[in-house]
């Protein structure tokens, strides 16, 4: 502009001097920018989908072509196979435990979206053995006969005349599921059917696929409890595998003689108080250990009773099914693979003669009238004159002054 002449050479570098070299960003930084602005609830979902597959195919390889009397059968439980003692380990809840506590959540409600009120209607009823303590107060939790009567044909009776059909579907599958695990003269075809009705109420719309897993429930049945009884039905398939002669007694897949032991000892005691001192401990369990053993020895050939009542009629042997001291497929076979087909064989308890006897009244109530006999009841001079230092607040204890 005035007048001045300039390198045209010149000018191009100071152009080029003023622009900014960029070059593209690789394609993997652009997606770590992207990924780590999602939010990692989504990131660990993504990755679950991504490695599910495989991961289930890998888990179900071992099972995926054992099937149950020639059909197909999705296992959702396989036994660990211990590599030190060689041999698969079955492992599962005790089925007294499994009842009690689905008597327990069912009595708070929240199974399946329902409540305690259909079980409520049929106890204020009076027409059943179901009182309202029973099932508001969950009165003895642990106990078996209380569970019991909450499931009764009686009370699914009741349910289905209300038209509570939800309930009553409900108490027709977890009884019929306890009879497969408690009752005598029932084959084992029909213990596995009766199982059946539970199990596929328990896997009902529910897809393994999906993520985030289900934590602490599953359709309203807390998770342990939900897993344990698919667990404790599936082992009871595979039993039938792992048992010598293809057969068992289901009474003895249980830790009740664990837990009973203690009692049995204190049958010893001759003073009837139920005490053992220490001086005479080690007689008693030994007295106790050998009765259990007489008693369940398969090759006794008298009857034995531990108490003064008999708990079942003598009856003349029966050759119904027959004794089978063959091993099982595992042990002649091979010990580290499960067998193609599982096949079911009745055992003596399974025979319809073992229903010689009707058995006791397990079922159990809470007597409602006004004067009727309290249960539990320890009397006046236990709890009022006995020492319980826990009942004592600490600053009693050390002679602070609460004031």
């Amino acid at each position: 502009m005035l007048g001045l002449e300039c390198d045209h050479t010149m000018k191009q570098k100071s152009t080029k001097s003023k622009l900014k070299q960029e070059s593209a960003k690789k394609l993997s930084e652009l997606a770590v920018t992207v990924v780590s602005k999602l939010p990692k609830r989504s990131l660990n979902v993504t990755y679950a989908e991504l490695i599910w597959q495989d991961r289930f195919e890998e888990w179900a390889s071992e099972t995926a072509d054992v099937t149950v009397e020639g059909m197909k059968y999705d296992w959702f439980y396989k036994p660990e196979y211990s590599q030190n003692r060689e041999q698969y380990e079955v492992r599962c809840i005790d089925s007294t435990h499994l009842l009690t506590r689905t008597r327990s959540k069912v009595c708070k409600g929240g199974i399946e979206g329902l409540t305690n009120e259909s079980w409520l209607k049929v106890a204020l009823s009076g027409k059943t053995l179901l009182t309202p303590a029973m099932v508001r107060e969950i009165i003895d939790p642990m106990s078996v006969s209380m569970a019991i009567t909450h499931f009764s044909e009686q009370v699914e009776t009741a349910m289905r005349a209300t038209g509570d059909i939800a309930g009553a579907d409900l108490c027709r599958d977890i009884r019929l599921w306890w009879e497969s695990e408690d009752s005598p003269g029932i084959n084992s075809n029909e213990r596995h059917n009766r199982r059946l009705n539970l199990r596929r109420r328990l896997l009902n719309d529910v897809k393994f696929s999906e993520f985030p897993p289900k934590t602490m429930y599953v359709k309203g049945w807390p998770y342990q409890l939900w897993e344990a009884l698919l667990a404790s039905i599936d082992a009871k398939v595979s039993l039938y595998a792992f048992s010598h002669g293809g057969s068992y007694n289901v009474r003895a897949f249980s830790s009740m003689i664990g837990e009973t032991f203690f009692s049995e000892l204190t049958m010893n005691d001759r003073s009837g108080q139920g005490t053992v001192s220490c001086q005479e401990f080690g007689q008693f369990i030994g007295n106790t250990i050998e009765q259990i053993q007489v008693r369940l020895d398969p090759l006794r050939t008298f009857s034995y009773r531990t108490k003064r009542a008999t708990v079942y009629n003598l009856v003349d042997e029966t050759n119904e099914i027959e004794d089978s001291h063959s091993n099982c497929r595992l042990c002649t076979e091979g010990k580290g693979k499960l067998p193609p087909n599982i096949v079911f064989a009745d055992h003596h308890f399974d025979a319809s003669t073992r229903r010689r006897l009707p058995g006791r009244q397990k079922s159990g109530t809470i007597l409602t009238d006004r004067n009727s006999l309290l249960k539990g009841s320890l009397g006046v001079r236990w709890e009022r004159a006995r020492c319980d230092q826990s009942k004592l607040l600490p600053t009693v204890k050390m002679g602070i002054d609460n004031d």
